[in-house]
């Protein structure tokens, strides 16, 4: 557990350092008002990007509400935002969702999606952490849910690297919204616990 909230500390100290070095023209949008602490901006400029598929944005998003800031602190919209950003590819989300998925936290409690995302994130960021949680999560597995954590893991990298014709160098390209005020949907569909049988 304390290795997991290192990882996640450490992602968050990253972000708030990432554009340090950085001069103000090379941030994108909201990143200079993230960056010295004013997250209220910072959510009023990322939010519409956000909401158009950015998933950059999607993840800072998902951390401001994570760790309440610039807005109440709030797990379950925090989670929304990191699936967004997670299935666009995104490592660090990737990584917070599995964290989110494995210990009920935002989300409904899922070692099936935990491991999906682990697998997921021990191919980016911090994936040493990735791949000991993942290996922690396999242990508490039967044959069936491997199998069918293993599938979703393989759909998922089928589709993400799959080039696209519109855009042969994104992993994804978000569609555009039926309405225009709806937020973007990503193309590929969310990682979500499967629909459970009743006995």
């Amino acid at each position: 557990m304390w290795e997991k909230s290192l990882v996640l500390a450490g992602a968050f100290a990253a972000l708030l350092s990432f554009g340090a070095a950085a001069s103000s023209g090379d941030k994108p949008p909201g990143r200079e008002a993230y960056d010295n602490g004013d997250f209220t901006t910072a959510m009023t400029v990322m939010m519409p990007l956000a909401r158009n598929g950015d998933a950059s944005a999607q993840f800072d998003v998902g951390t401001m509400y994570d760790f309440g800031l610039g807005v109440a602190a709030d797990r379950t919209e925090a989670a929304r935002w990191y699936r967004r950003a997670a299935d666009q590819g995104d490592a660090t989300a990737q990584y917070n969702l599995a964290v989110m998925y494995e210990e009920g936290t935002g989300v409904e409690k899922d070692l099936v999606t935990a491991y999906v995302y682990y697998a997921l994130a021990a191919r980016g960021i911090a994936p040493e952490y990735a791949r000991r949680n993942q290996a922690a999560v396999r242990a508490q597995l039967s044959s069936d849910q491997l199998a069918q954590a293993e599938q979703r893991v393989a759909a998922f990298q089928a589709k993400v690297e799959r080039p696209s014709a519109t855009a042969p160098t994104a992993p994804v390209a978000p569609s555009a919204p039926a309405d225009p005020a709806a937020p973007a949907q990503p193309e590929l569909a969310p990682i979500a616990p499967p629909a459970t049988a009743n006995p």
